[in-house]
């Protein structure tokens, strides 16, 4: 048996300006959070709201900015309104190419409640462009998360915990610069390169162990 990981394009999810001019670009001034995928049940991104209203209502100043569609979003959008953050998080709606790359690495770290995840490419894609992660310890999400030192993985539904994490990262400039770095060299064995040829080998196994 062969586990071999789906490939990520990494020179597709590269930019070539800093963080700094893309915050500016987007008009950035606070810590921000980026979530992104589908915004659908299944990918618990009620719980992301939750948490971060509670960053909010301890007194940090932060944004969450919240990328993709899906059949939940308007209730997203409902939820947010009542948990009175609304003017803190943004709805992207779907971005693809550069505005989608150019969104995710303005922000200072990427967050998922999901639990569903086998492998759940948007933390890699959010790690490619360099930013640390958190996510929950459930499906595949700890092969690739590698807790305390590329990102941090907490309790499935645990808001109080997901909230804590994205303190500890609000709080500490350095932690999330190091975890990036991280983050961004741990993602290269995905690279779509790399992968061909591991599936290649396979296959070349194969035919071998046929001919003999």
């Amino acid at each position: 048996m062969h586990v071999i990981s789906n490939p990520i394009d990494l020179k597709y999810f590269s930019i070539d300006k800093t963080k700094e001019s893309l915050r500016k670009k987007f008009r950035l001034n606070e810590p921000t959070i980026i979530h992104f995928g589908r915004l659908s049940y299944e990918k618990s991104t009620d719980l992301v709201l939750k948490a971060f209203a509670e960053i909010l209502n301890s007194g940090i100043d932060a944004r969450l900015i919240i990328i993709g569609d899906g059949p939940e979003r308007g209730k997203l959008e409902t939820f947010s309104k009542k948990l009175n953050i609304e003017k803190s998080v943004e709805f992207t709606g779907t971005l693809r190419d550069n505005d989608l790359t150019e969104r995710i690495a303005a922000g200072d770290f990427f967050v998922s409640a999901s639990t569903i995840e086998t492998q759940g490419l948007v933390f890699l894609e959010a790690m490619a462009l360099g930013l640390p992660v958190i996510g929950v310890n459930a499906g595949g999400v700890p092969e690739y998360v590698d807790n305390g030192k590329n990102g941090l993985i907490v309790e499935p539904g645990n808001v109080k915990a997901i909230a804590e994490a994205m303190k500890k990262f609000i709080d500490n400039p350095e932690l999330r610069a190091s975890f990036g770095r991280q983050a961004k060299e741990s993602v290269k064995k995905y690279d779509a390169e790399i992968i061909v040829k591991k599936i290649e080998e396979v296959y070349r196994g194969l035919l071998k162990t046929k001919n003999n």
